[in-house]
Order: C-alpha cells, then structure tokens, then sequence
C-alpha cells in the first residue's frame, strides 16, 4: 500500500414513508448544461448515491443539484433543487 488515500462522496437519503418513491435521479447542472448524472433504487424509504467525481458537487453558486424522484412504475413524481 502506498499510502495515498482515495476520498469517496457519498449521498444518502430519507424519503418519507407516506410517499411511493421507487427511484431517485440526481442530475448535476451548471449553466443549464447537465455536467453529472446519477441515479439509485429507494430501499426502505432510503437512498444511497456514490458519486465519482466529488469535485463536481463542490460548493459553487452556479452548480444546481436536482433530485428527480418517480415511481415504481417509472412515472415521474417531482423534482427537488438545491444551489450550491
């Protein structure tokens, strides 16, 4: 081993119970462009992302987060957006 070590980014999250979230899309954007895009089965009303490049969820007023959430079906239910 040579003593480097590797940083890993992890997102993990709750859904409330009362809701029917089967799968949860993480898109990554800065200036309207898409830079990253991730997705995960909701397990237990969880969710748990690993995202490989870090550096692109660095704080940054021009980067939106955006979690896409659908179904079990696969139909879309709503978005929920975070800046920076």
């Amino acid at each position: 081993m040579n003593g480097d070590t590797i940083e890993h980014t992890y997102i993990h999250g709750l859904i409330p119970s009362h809701e029917e979230v089967q799968k949860v899309v993480l898109e990554v954007q800065r200036k309207e462009e898409v830079i990253y895009k991730i997705s995960s089965d909701v397990v237990e009303n969880q969710f748990f992302l690993h995202i490989s490049s870090p550096k692109l969820l660095e704080t940054d007023a021009k980067v939106i987060k955006k979690f896409h959430l659908y179904n079990k079906e696969g139909k879309y239910i709503r978005t929920e957006s975070k800046a920076g």
